[in-house]
């Protein structure tokens, strides 16, 4: 970096391989990257990147200038940005989601997917469960399998990062896949303030 400010971005690890990434905790995760990283520098060798028995295939780098650079999809109460798509990248996906002020969405539950919003601008409530909780920018969020959750937009525009993680295998290949099974239902439980649970 050229200026005063120290560089600070979000990592995101995405774990592959429970047998060669797992670990006790994060702390173990760290000295295990230390000792690797200190062999390789000692050996002047990068190591293997294989991933063992697991086939992971190799997917192509991206670069976006912007969060804001993607295809856009509707669900009415929001709009979801398509960044890394569930079939251009292993077992997860990243999005971004704007609530335009004043806004509530459906309460929705997925059971194959576990949600992590890291809050980049804007205020406003996340329920999950019977928990509501305020939220601004810089906050993160964990949203588990199955627990049904909203959000809710106040005076201004709610944007977060959205990371879909997959436990399971999805039951669709593309997010543009799931976007036209349950978009049209989650839309018309907002338009209707329906309480009820849905995708």
């Amino acid at each position: 970096t050229t200026s005063e400010e120290p560089f600070v971005y979000l990592l995101l690890n995405i774990f592959n391989n429970p047998d060669k990434e797992g670990h006790a905790s994060f702390k173990d995760h760290i000295e295990k990257v230390k000792m690797i990283r200190k062999q390789q520098a000692e050996s002047g060798e990068t190591g293997d990147d294989s991933e063992g028995d697991i086939k992971v295939e190799k997917k192509d780098v991206k670069f976006f200038e912007t969060v804001l650079q993607g295809k856009t999809y509707e669900f009415g109460s929001n709009s979801t940005i398509l960044l890394l798509d569930r079939n251009e990248v292993n077992n997860f996906e990243l999005v971004v989601v704007k609530w335009s002020p004043h806004n509530r969405g459906a309460m929705v539950a997925h059971s194959e997917k576990e949600q992590s919003f890291f809050i980049l601008k804007g205020t406003g409530e996340i329920t999950i469960g019977n928990e509501t909780e305020k939220v601004i920018p810089g906050n993160l969020v964990f949203v588990p399998r199955n627990v049904p959750h909203t959000t809710e937009s106040f005076d201004e525009e709610l944007i977060y990062l959205c990371l879909n993680s997959y436990p399971v295998k999805p039951e669709d290949e593309s997010f543009d896949a799931m976007y036209k099974r349950i978009a049209p239902q989650r839309i018309k439980r907002w338009e209707s303030g329906s309480a009820e649970i849905g995708e």
